[in-house]
């Protein structure tokens, strides 16, 4: 009955479409609202479905076109079409002013959700970001992507230089007053030998440079980071400490020796997110644990659970009432809350904070990026050859 999927479906093609289609749908459980925007497809994961004009009836009577008024089936209230236990069957249409944003499993109806929430421009781009979280598309190995077209090239690079200019005409810094930029791209004094480099050595451009046998000796500091100790004035390249891995998960370790919290007695740590041990007990409800996607598919199964970050999504329910699911990062959606400040890599997606909420870079759709560790507290998108 479900045939769609947002795991298999880009983000341009889930909120496309805002302009509404004409035709009614042929589905004789079509929403009787007079609505002619995007066409949404539901399906039922109960005994009882919602009838054309939102009444509740089971799969029998649907067969007969005998209805049941809502609040009478069995003494439940399912709320007919408005996220309780009775769901569409088919397909149902959007308002106008809506579209339809295809749900993440097979377990959870379409959403109808406003069309000015985002919606992705890709037009005359083939490449990098969509402005609602997704991508236009991967450049093929060893392009680029500038300005949302693949190019040949190739990405700034300074290849051990602290100075002068880079692979692409631009810089890879200025040597001080005192110094000369020379041929190897190294920063030197003026006047030869080890000028003013003293015993203790300076930081110039991230690089460390100290004085052996009258001559610079250079070292060249992770992540640039140089520094002069404030107790005993050396040049010294700071030690670059582990980054814990935490954002989005509950429990299990957190790449540091740490941990990132721990599970009740009646629960198991599976890939960050807290599920029961005992499987699903005839539960399918689908909620988030951290940022991974829990869900049951029958009573004697296990718990699985889909993790949403590793996808480019965050794990959140969708507009109001709507039920969890991984969701893309519209700008302006999520809040940052304890996304750490220098962003967070899962696979190939950048996860940042821009003015308070999430924003998520897939570094792939930049050409051949990876998304890693680019300074001694932040992640980014690097290249990966």
């Amino acid at each position: 009955m479900k045939l769609v999927s947002l795991m298999s479906m880009s983000l341009l093609v889930m909120l496309a479409g805002c302009s509404g289609s004409t035709g009614e749908p042929e589905d004789s459980n079509v929403l009787d609202d007079d609505g002619s925007g995007e066409v949404c497809e539901g399906f039922t994961h109960v005994d009882f479905i919602c009838g054309k004009h939102l009444e509740c009836i089971s799969e029998t009577e649907y067969e007969q076109y005998q209805t049941i008024p809502c609040g009478e089936v069995d003494g439940v209230d399912p709320q007919c079409c408005e996220g309780g236990e009775c769901h569409f069957i088919g397909t149902f249409s959007c308002p106008t002013d809506h579209t339809c944003v295809p749900s993440p499993d097979d377990e959870t109806d379409d959403q109808c959700v406003p069309c000015d929430a985002c919606v992705p421009d890709c037009a005359g781009r083939e490449c990098g970001g969509d402005g609602c979280g997704g991508a236009c598309g991967d450049c093929d190995e060893w392009l680029f992507c500038q300005d949302g077209t693949c190019v040949n090239g190739d990405p700034p690079q300074c290849d051990d230089k602290m100075c002068g200019p880079d692979s692409m005409g631009g810089s890879c810094g200025a040597c001080p007053d005192g110094w000369d930029c020379g041929a190897d791209g190294r920063c030197a004094p003026s006047g030869g030998g080890c000028g003013d480099i003293g015993v203790r050595g300076v930081c110039i451009n991230g690089w460390k440079i100290t004085c052996l046998d009258e001559a610079p000796q250079y070292e060249a500091c992770p992540f640039d980071a140089c520094t002069i100790s404030p107790d005993t004035q050396n040049a010294a390249c700071q030690e670059v400490a582990c980054l814990p891995g935490c954002f989005g998960r509950l429990c299990g370790e957190d790449g540091c020796g740490g941990s990132c919290g721990e599970c009740t007695y009646y629960q198991r740590c599976e890939g960050g997110s807290c599920v029961g041990k005992d499987g699903c007990g005839g539960s399918t409800k689908v909620r988030c644990s951290g940022q991974g996607l829990v869900s049951c598919e029958g009573e004697d199964e296990p718990w699985t659970v889909t993790p949403c970050l590793e996808q480019g999504f965050i794990c959140a329910p969708l507009g109001c009432g709507g039920l969890p699911g991984c969701r893309p990062v519209w700008p302006g959606t999520f809040p940052c809350d304890d996304l750490p400040e220098g962003g967070y890599c899962a696979g190939d997606h950048f996860f940042h904070c821009v003015d308070g909420f999430i924003e998520v870079e897939h570094c792939k759709s930049l050409g051949p990026y990876v998304c890693g560790r680019i300074g001694m507290d932040e992640m980014g998108c690097m290249l990966g050859w």
